[in-house]
């Protein structure tokens, strides 16, 4: 338990109760707030997708007579207004327009990005592994050939990847048979 606090007065005391449940007011205020901003969110994110849902089920006839409808009911609430809250509103309009578009435009490259992966996983699924693991062999029965054309130092004095290759293959020092080619050094 903490230690109970010593007043001067009892005003001082009064005071401190009285700012005690205000900082506990205001707490729950914004506990409160949060957490309806929240169930404010959430209940956005489930409306909408309750109306895209709707949407899908609706026949063209039945989305041409709704767009209609809200065309009209915009048209009713324009009227009544002033010429600064039609200006207002069409800039707002305007700037929903260019997100909306945005928006589409990013969907778009998303699916077409995704189409074009999905292509190209088809096509290297539809490519024969058996011709690429012919091409492998081939490719390994050319360079073993090549290494058996390679029997000695000498043969690969005009080619410096031969050489290295050969000195790869037996596993000499590139120096000692530079040595080895020179001869013997002479004093």
């Amino acid at each position: 338990m903490p230690p109970k606090r010593i007043f001067a007065c009892a005003e001082e005391k009064l005071f401190f109760e009285q700012e005690k449940k205000k900082t506990a007011a205001e707490l729950g205020r914004f506990y409160r707030a949060r957490m309806t901003e929240e169930k404010k969110a959430l209940v956005r994110r489930q409306n909408a997708e309750r109306q895209r849902r709707r949407l899908e089920q609706l026949t063209e006839e039945e989305k041409n007579a709704l767009r209609r409808k809200h065309a009209d009911r915009e048209r009713s609430r324009v009227a009544n207004m002033t010429n600064e809250e039609i200006k207002a509103y069409r800039d707002k309009r305007a700037r929903q327009q260019r997100e909306g578009e945005r928006r589409r435009k990013a969907l778009a490259v998303d699916k077409d990005s995704e189409s074009e992966e999905e292509e190209d996983d088809d096509k290297l699924e539809e490519v024969d592994d058996d011709k690429f693991e012919e091409e492998d062999d081939d490719k390994l029965e050319d360079k073993t050939d090549e290494w058996r054309v390679l029997p000695t130092l000498e043969s690969c004095d005009d080619d410096d990847d031969q050489r290295d290759r050969f000195v790869a293959m037996e596993g000499c020092d590139p120096l000692c048979l530079q040595d080895q080619e020179e001869g013997p050094s002479q004093p």
